[in-house]
């Protein structure tokens, strides 16, 4: 097995996408340049490098600047990180430069955090390329097993801890007790990780399948109340009869809902898959895109229960406006985390409206009451949706019914058509004709009749212009024709 490992990392070295960054420094001959770490590791596993890891053993910031006048790409130092530089470009495969620390590589590579890191190659040396792997990692990779070197080495380089969540999904590797209990102990180390990498590294987490089980992972290595310490709050809170779980196995639950849903998008939502996949797949920034925003704030999306659970004298345990008080801690998680105006509001707005179709269908469902929802939600709606059937998917309890969370479903997937008919519908008239044909002033009756006008449009009553200003007002029509050229230039 590790044979056949080895020829895969041969083979993506010298594949055109690689060897286009290599060549340039194999030219300085053996002994210099190291491809390491994860490249290999992902090399070995018959995926495609994400990025291109070089322990160098020449000054890194020379490196860099060779490098990027051979290939345009752009270098910068990685803060917190001396000698580190990341070297990148549009579209391109970036490059990191690592100073070799130590009296050789074999010192080097001993140093990584699990063994399958511990692996490199000598970029300069004869072909065909050997492995160097002291650590034994390509052992470790073929058997499945993560481990870890020393929890001093995890404390160390404490973005390697998420790598380990990650490795379990990318490449089917199970950390052994003995990392387990190192990574437990190195986890507050995650608290000095610089947050924008930390979100960034949790986004990834969040971006797959198997939402549940890597949140139960990072809980139980202790990482994930290091990062959010607000889920750590909800891990022993208990809920009311209309769950059958606590609040941390509820968000489980949820996330396992939601999971299946993005799995299969057709399955859920025939009528509008091909829009949602899209949906999701759009970037909100820093390269991360609404599908893992809505992971994580299905992660998060109960946060609030911990501050908002009162027990009345009958015993029912209630959580009044834990929607609120959850949209507020997702925003400062969001800030603390790094996240630019855009995301705070998107994964602060997830959280706090997931219970507004609940909302609503108490209310009482009709076209009005889904239409003002759907503009509520806004551009979030689809994220909404999904993440309020997932959450009453998770909700089992003694007083919910079948019969409730079928109501519920549909109810949703109308509101999900809702919003989608307006915006593929403009409205038949603006605020400017309401005002000239209807003689009134500026003000919020005007959005209270532009809107009841929508609800007929929405509802087949009307189909056009004249219809829609006859109906809001039967003289409308008459006071346009009076006025003719003139009101239309007012």
């Amino acid at each position: 097995m590790s044979a056949n490992h080895i020829d895969k990392v041969r083979a993506a070295l010298a594949s055109d996408a690689l060897n286009g960054r290599l060549s340039f420094l194999a030219d300085a001959g053996p002994g210099v340049f190291y491809a390491c770490g994860a490249c290999i590791l992902e090399s070995a596993a018959g995926a495609e490098p994400g990025g291109i890891q070089i322990a160098c053993a020449r000054p890194t910031g020379k490196v860099a600047a060779s490098l990027a006048g051979e290939t345009g790409l752009f270098p910068v130092e990685l803060k917190g990180s001396p000698g580190v530089l990341h070297l990148s470009g549009k579209g391109e495969r970036g490059v990191t430069l690592l100073p070799m620390q130590g009296p050789d590589i074999l010192a080097f590579v001993k140093q990584a955090p699990f063994t399958v890191l511990g692996m490199a190659v000598d970029i300069g040396g004869a072909q065909p390329f050997e492995v160097i792997d002291p650590l034994r990692g390509l052992e470790d990779l073929a058997s499945g097993a993560l481990r870890s070197t020393t929890p001093s080495a995890l404390a160390a380089v404490p973005a390697s801890m998420l790598f380990a969540a990650g490795a379990r999904n990318d490449f089917g590797l199970e950390a052994d007790a003995a990392t387990v209990s190192m990574m437990r102990a190195a986890a507050p180390a995650v608290r000095g990780m610089n947050p924008v990498k930390a979100w960034d590294s949790l986004a990834r987490l969040f971006s797959g399948r198997r939402l549940s089980d890597t949140a139960t992972f990072l809980k139980d290595v202790g990482l994930l109340g290091e990062l959010l310490p607000e889920v750590a709050r909800i891990y022993d809170v208990p809920q009311n009869y209309y769950h059958h779980l606590g609040v941390w196995g509820h968000t489980l639950e949820t996330l396992d809902r939601l999971d299946e849903m993005m799995a299969d998008v057709p399955a859920h939502f025939r009528a509008h898959a091909g829009r949602i996949e899209r949906h999701l797949a759009l970037p909100v920034e820093g390269g991360i895109d609404r599908r893992s925003f809505l992971a994580l704030a299905a992660l998060i999306h109960d946060v609030g229960k911990a501050d908002t659970m009162t027990v009345l004298a009958s015993g029912r345990i209630r959580f009044q406006g834990h929607q609120e008080a959850g949209g507020r801690l997702a925003g400062a998680i969001a800030l603390r985390m790094g996240l630019g105006t855009r995301g705070r509001r998107l994964l602060s707005g997830i959280v706090r409206d997931h219970m507004l179709l609940g909302f609503m269908i108490r209310e009482g469902e009709s076209t009005s009451t889904r239409l003002r929802a759907a503009t509520e939600l806004g551009d979030r709606c689809i994220e909404a949706v999904m993440l309020s059937i997932a959450d009453r998917l998770a909700t089992k309890g003694e007083a919910s019914t079948d019969k409730g969370l079928g109501l519920f479903r549909r109810v949703a997937l109308r509101v999900l058509g809702d919003w989608c008919w307006l915006n593929d519908f403009p409205p038949l008239v603006d605020g400017r004709e309401v005002m000239v044909h209807g003689g009134l002033a500026p003000g919020p009756l005007v959005g209270e009749v532009l809107f009841k006008a929508r609800v007929a449009q929405r509802e087949s009553i009307v189909s056009s212009r004249d219809e829609a200003l006859e109906f809001l007002a039967p003289d409308f029509k008459g006071r346009m024709d009076a006025r003719g050229a003139e009101g239309r230039a007012l």
